[in-house]
């Protein structure tokens, strides 16, 4: 089991996605290992780059209007 998780965790640590979330598909679909939440992770650092990338002023506005369409 420890060598799935490592071999999983590798493939989410290089810097590219597909391989991991192959590898992922590979063992959740034999019941190997449980699903991970990567994507959710990955989608959540874009939505904060994006906010920050803002101007500062308008960032609690695009805060609070990324906060409304998530709850949507």
């Amino acid at each position: 089991m420890n060598r799935k998780r490592t071999v999983l965790s590798t493939g989410r640590n290089n810097e590219l996605p597909q391989p991991a979330k192959a590898l992922e598909d590979f063992f959740t679909t034999r019941t190997l290992a449980l699903p991970t939440d990567q994507s959710q992770r990955l989608a959540s650092r874009r939505r904060e780059r994006r906010v920050q990338a803002v101007p500062e002023p308008l960032r609690p506005a695009v805060g609070a209007f990324e906060r409304t369409m998530l709850a949507e």
